[in-house]
């Protein structure tokens, strides 16, 4: 069954990597072609985007456990359209619903992509459990700025307020290392979860892995 779905994801991928290089689109509504759009902006790279996700899809579980990863973690979802485009689950900030889980405005939790995130506010940062299995780049910003909505972070100076664009560049800089670090490493295990804090403000992967191995 995983075999068919990524067939077919991958003539979809075709055909709409071919449909981003006519010149006349259908006229699918306004609102279809805007949701498109950022897909269909880079068109010569948007077929290898599509594989891409399908690679990282493939290495995810089988429904009998088995995996590419050693870390064994059970269960596999077929990837929606728009993730294997580019395209995010949200569209505005208002589709991150925060539910307070304490009395203290300290706990939440939201639901993207049809799973249940932890976001943690502690004094000075945010927590988000389990980040990277977020990987779109908008839908991150977007959740970036619902946190900071409820509680803003400083930024490195203490003085400025952190944006959620620079938020989404250290969250997507944890993503980078959970990627690239062995399985066997306990800074992967750190790099599940992202403390989006006012000390890792501006910091690259290199940054963020010289920091933590010089201390």
């Amino acid at each position: 069954m995983k075999r068919l779905f990524t067939s077919i994801a991958i003539a979809v991928a075709l055909s709409v990597g071919c449909l981003a290089g006519c010149s006349e689109l259908p006229d699918y509504g306004s609102e279809v072609l805007e949701r498109l759009s950022p897909a269909l902006e880079d068109a010569g790279d948007l077929p290898s985007r599509a594989f891409d996700k399908l690679e990282e899809w493939l290495s995810a579980p089988d429904a009998d456990g088995e995996s590419g990863e050693a870390e064994g973690e059970s269960g596999w979802s077929l990837p929606s359209f728009g993730s294997l485009f580019g395209m995010g689950e949200l569209s505005s900030v208002d589709d991150v619903v925060l539910v307070p889980t304490d009395d203290y405005a300290c706990g939440y939790v939201f639901d993207y992509g049809g799973e249940e995130f932890i976001a943690y506010f502690d004094t000075y940062s945010w927590r988000v459990y389990d980040s990277y299995k977020i990987t779109n780049h908008g839908d991150i910003v977007t959740i970036c700025q619902a946190l900071i909505n409820v509680h803003p972070v400083y930024g490195a100076d203490w003085e400025s307020l952190r944006t959620a664009e620079d938020m989404a560049y250290e969250w997507e800089q944890h993503n980078r290392a959970y990627q690239l670090l062995p399985v066997n490493s306990h800074w992967r295990d750190d790099a599940r979860n992202v403390d989006l804090d006012p000390y890792d403000q501006g910091k690259s992967f290199r940054d963020l892995y010289e920091s933590r191995t010089s201390e």
